[in-house]
């Protein structure tokens, strides 16, 4: 999938997420309005 600017910044929060160890997202999916 290719990711427009909204996208690209809801991945790289969600990576961001990362630094927490007690957060794991195992599964995501960053949809056209929304992210699970």
């Amino acid at each position: 999938m290719i990711l427009n600017k909204y996208g690209e910044i809801v991945e790289k929060q969600r990576l961001w997420l990362n630094k927490y160890e007690n957060i794991k997202l195992y599964h995501y999916a960053i949809m056209p309005n929304h992210f699970h």
